[in-house]
């Protein structure tokens, strides 16, 4: 491996074009660490870690303390393991081990997921629309926010004006009572429904089985989902759900996303990738890595992908790097990022580390 010359640590807010509503709590802005790391021979690598508490345990502060402690092992040649957190390290990690992901498939565009949620003066159905018309034909769609009764008559609502060829995916982030999620489920259509993502907290593994072992609706976990222990959990001793959810930056690795692939694909569960909450870096080393990750098959890999953060940010240093595209997404070649927007290093830089 190439020496380390320096490591540089950027922390700043990146504001959304509109909030992002989850059950724990509305995003407004991404809180956002970029690792460079510059090697001996003159070349840069760029690592992306967006944190989110309470959809893991690391908060912002946390991830930026950890990622300068590693940043300065590294640097020492120290050695240490991994947190199995990926939010601790995915800047660094990814920045490290960036050449891992694919470099050919750019100008290939990936069918993508769209979010399906109600947006000032546009009711749901309106944003469906509006959606449709822009090339998706899976929609994710929100509950835990609103309350029982609106979410039971929007997933009515929403099956009711999908199109034959037209599928579902229902999160609820944790936000959903055991009773809560038998109530939706018994009206959910299964033809409709693709997943039925994390309705319960993080370790109810037991109450997760009883509702795989009830439905035929597929469950789907994805905060639970961390390392491969909680892989080991989901199907032992029987199973909690028939599909996970793997990100880049949880994960915090190109390989351990690798490994969780291959138990997925051994195991028989199915998987959807890709992070919404997230720039566009992060979501361009996704797209790249989905390529590598379609060798699993395509039960495993050949979903829509969730890699659709950066289009809820309006100002982003590395725009130039994705573009939309009917219902999809596209890598361009890459290009060093623009720090030069006063929106994004002015207004909104929090911090800087050069180690």
């Amino acid at each position: 491996m190439k020496s380390i010359e320096k490591i540089s640590l950027i922390a700043v807010r990146l504001p959304l074009s509109s909030p992002y509503e989850l059950s724990f709590i509305t995003v407004k802005e991404l809180k956002t660490i970029y690792a460079k790391i510059t090697f001996s021979n003159g070349a840069t690598s760029w690592g992306e870690c967006t944190p989110l508490y309470g959809y893991s345990d690391i908060d912002f502060i946390t991830a930026w303390n950890e990622h300068i402690r590693l940043a300065e092992l590294l640097m020492r040649k120290g050695k240490f393991v991994l947190n199995k957190d990926g939010f601790n390290h995915c800047a660094l990690w990814t920045a490290l081990h960036s050449n891992l992901c694919g470099k050919l498939a750019v100008d290939k565009a990936v069918s993508m997921v769209g979010l399906v949620q109600e947006a000032g003066n546009n009711d749901l159905l309106d944003t469906l629309n509006t959606q449709r018309n822009q090339g998706y034909s899976c929609f994710k769609v929100k509950v835990g926010v609103f309350g029982f009764e609106q979410d039971r008559k929007r997933i009515m609502q929403l099956q009711q004006a999908l199109l034959p060829h037209e599928k579902i995916r229902i999160d609820a982030n944790q936000g959903l009572t055991l009773s809560e999620t038998r109530q939706l489920v018994e009206i959910c259509d299964k033809s409709l429904v693709e997943v039925f993502e994390q309705p319960l907290p993080i370790n109810s593994w037991n109450e997760m089985r009883e509702l795989n072992d009830e439905y035929d609706i597929d469950f789907m976990l994805d905060e639970s989902i961390i390392g491969m222990d909680s892989l080991h959990k989901a199907v032992l001793p029987s199973r909690s759900c028939i599909w996970i959810k793997l990100k880049l930056m949880k994960q915090g690795s190109i390989e351990l996303t690798h490994q969780m692939f291959k138990f997925a694909r051994d195991h028989n569960l199915r998987v959807i990738f890709g992070n919404g909450v997230s720039g566009y870096l992060g979501n361009y080393q996704e797209v790249l890595l989905w390529y590598d990750l379609q060798s699993y098959g395509e039960r495993i890999a050949n979903n829509a992908i969730e890699s659709n953060g950066f289009l809820k940010v309006k100002s982003d240093p590395f725009s130039n790097l994705l573009t939309f595209d009917s219902g999809t997404v596209i890598c361009n070649e890459w290009q060093d990022p623009d720090f030069s927007d006063c929106e994004i290093i002015k207004q909104w830089k929090m911090d800087k580390c050069s180690i």
